[in-house]
Protein backbone atom coordinates (compact mmCIF):
# COMPACT_ATOMS: atom_id res chain seq x y z
CA UNK A 1 0.00 0.00 0.00
CA UNK A 2 1.31 3.44 -1.20
CA UNK A 3 1.85 6.60 0.98
CA UNK A 4 -1.06 8.13 -0.82
CA UNK A 5 -3.88 5.81 0.28
CA UNK A 6 -5.87 5.17 3.03
CA UNK A 7 -7.08 2.24 3.81
CA UNK A 8 -11.34 1.63 4.18
CA UNK A 9 -12.72 1.71 7.76
CA UNK A 10 -15.52 -0.67 8.12
CA UNK A 11 -18.35 0.65 6.94
CA UNK A 12 -20.50 3.32 8.97
CA UNK A 13 -24.18 4.54 8.75
CA UNK A 14 -25.63 8.27 7.97
CA UNK A 15 -27.01 10.10 10.98
CA UNK A 16 -29.83 11.22 8.85
CA UNK A 17 -31.27 10.89 5.14
CA UNK A 18 -31.85 14.18 3.43
CA UNK A 19 -34.14 14.23 0.43
CA UNK A 20 -32.70 13.98 -2.78
CA UNK A 21 -32.34 16.95 -3.71
CA UNK A 22 -30.82 18.22 -0.57
CA UNK A 23 -26.86 18.56 -1.24
CA UNK A 24 -25.05 15.17 -0.02
CA UNK A 25 -23.00 16.09 3.11
CA UNK A 26 -23.39 13.48 5.72
CA UNK A 27 -21.59 12.90 9.25
CA UNK A 28 -20.91 9.22 10.01
CA UNK A 29 -20.91 7.60 13.19
CA UNK A 30 -18.03 6.76 14.76
CA UNK A 31 -16.09 3.99 13.55
CA UNK A 32 -14.03 1.73 15.12
CA UNK A 33 -11.01 2.36 12.99
CA UNK A 34 -8.74 5.34 13.24
CA UNK A 35 -9.29 6.27 9.18
CA UNK A 36 -11.69 7.43 7.40
CA UNK A 37 -13.95 5.75 5.24
CA UNK A 38 -12.69 6.53 1.87
CA UNK A 39 -12.57 4.52 -1.19
CA UNK A 40 -11.75 6.59 -3.96
CA UNK A 41 -8.18 7.51 -5.14
CA UNK A 42 -7.18 9.83 -2.84
CA UNK A 43 -5.06 13.21 -4.16
CA UNK A 44 -4.21 14.79 -1.41
CA UNK A 45 -4.34 14.90 2.40
CA UNK A 46 -3.78 18.36 4.87
CA UNK A 47 -3.68 18.62 8.86
CA UNK A 48 -6.37 21.44 9.25
CA UNK A 49 -8.94 22.03 12.05
CA UNK A 50 -12.25 22.23 11.55
CA UNK A 51 -13.98 25.66 12.80
CA UNK A 52 -17.41 26.22 15.05
CA UNK A 53 -19.05 28.84 16.03
CA UNK A 54 -15.48 30.81 15.86
CA UNK A 55 -14.91 29.68 19.39
CA UNK A 56 -14.48 25.35 19.16
CA UNK A 57 -11.78 23.98 16.84
CA UNK A 58 -11.97 19.94 15.71
CA UNK A 59 -8.60 18.91 14.77
CA UNK A 60 -8.29 16.30 11.85
CA UNK A 61 -7.36 15.72 8.66
CA UNK A 62 -8.94 16.72 5.42
CA UNK A 63 -9.08 14.02 2.49
CA UNK A 64 -9.24 15.18 -0.88
CA UNK A 65 -10.62 12.43 -4.04
CA UNK A 66 -12.28 13.44 -6.91
CA UNK A 67 -15.63 13.55 -6.09
CA UNK A 68 -15.60 14.30 -2.10
CA UNK A 69 -13.72 16.66 0.15
CA UNK A 70 -13.44 13.94 3.56
CA UNK A 71 -12.69 15.52 7.19
CA UNK A 72 -12.07 13.25 9.72
CA UNK A 73 -11.36 14.28 13.45
CA UNK A 74 -10.88 12.09 16.36
CA UNK A 75 -10.72 12.86 19.78
CA UNK A 76 -9.99 10.67 22.90
CA UNK A 77 -12.66 8.18 22.79
CA UNK A 78 -15.49 10.24 20.11
CA UNK A 79 -14.56 9.80 15.90
CA UNK A 80 -16.29 12.17 12.99
CA UNK A 81 -16.70 12.69 9.36
CA UNK A 82 -17.78 15.04 7.36
CA UNK A 83 -18.09 14.03 3.62
CA UNK A 84 -18.95 16.86 0.95
CA UNK A 85 -20.12 15.85 -2.60
CA UNK A 86 -17.70 17.99 -5.09
CA UNK A 87 -20.61 18.36 -6.81
CA UNK A 88 -22.56 20.55 -3.88
CA UNK A 89 -20.28 23.09 -3.50
CA UNK A 90 -20.79 26.49 -4.43
CA UNK A 91 -17.97 28.12 -3.23
CA UNK A 92 -14.43 28.10 -2.51
CA UNK A 93 -13.02 31.00 -0.30
CA UNK A 94 -9.50 31.95 1.02
CA UNK A 95 -9.53 33.34 4.48
CA UNK A 96 -7.88 34.89 7.44
CA UNK A 97 -8.17 33.27 11.02
CA UNK A 98 -6.11 35.82 12.65
CA UNK A 99 -7.18 38.89 10.29
CA UNK A 100 -3.77 38.89 8.47
CA UNK A 101 -2.81 35.47 7.73
CA UNK A 102 -4.48 33.43 4.77
CA UNK A 103 -4.39 30.12 6.81
CA UNK A 104 -8.20 29.11 6.32
CA UNK A 105 -10.42 28.18 3.14
CA UNK A 106 -14.12 28.06 3.77
CA UNK A 107 -16.46 25.73 2.14
CA UNK A 108 -19.76 27.29 1.00
CA UNK A 109 -22.66 24.56 0.20
CA UNK A 110 -26.00 24.60 -2.08
CA UNK A 111 -28.22 24.77 1.23
CA UNK A 112 -26.13 27.60 2.09
CA UNK A 113 -24.01 25.54 4.56
CA UNK A 114 -20.60 26.63 5.36
CA UNK A 115 -17.66 24.90 6.79
CA UNK A 116 -14.50 26.82 8.10
CA UNK A 117 -11.35 25.02 7.54
CA UNK A 118 -7.90 26.60 8.98
CA UNK A 119 -4.63 25.21 9.41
Amino acid sequence: MSAQEVPPASPTLSSHSAPSTAPTVSVLAPSPVNTPNITEKLIDDYSCGLYKDKMTIYPGRMYITKTHITFHTSQLFSQAQISIDVNDIVGLFKRNTAYVFPNAIEVVLKDKTNYFFAS
